[in-house]
């Protein structure tokens, strides 16, 4: 049962690093973002 539990535990930790991960890029993406445009006056998108 130790492997088992060892791959239980390795999936948790791979769960709460993508969370983490998620919640970094909602909090980039809710920061005023600087608008660039092209030289025809088009904006940029990401």
């Amino acid at each position: 049962m130790g492997f088992l539990d060892k791959l239980r535990g390795k999936k948790d930790q791979v769960v709460e690093e993508i969370k983490e991960h998620t919640a970094e890029e909602t909090r980039n993406e809710q920061a005023p973002s600087e608008k660039r445009y092209t030289s025809e006056g088009k904006p940029v998108y990401k």
